[in-house]
């Protein structure tokens, strides 16, 4: 249980950086949106 709670956390520890630009890229994409939503 330790061994796999310990793989765990190393695994949302690296996947941390992709879903951080995940998001950026998501926010981003939001804001070159033209605004009127049409």
């Amino acid at each position: 249980m330790i061994i796999a709670g310990a793989s765990w956390n190393d695994n949302i520890y690296r996947l941390q950086p992709y879903l951080r630009m995940r998001y950026l890229y998501k926010v981003i994409s939001l804001l070159t949106k033209p605004v009127g939503g049409e």
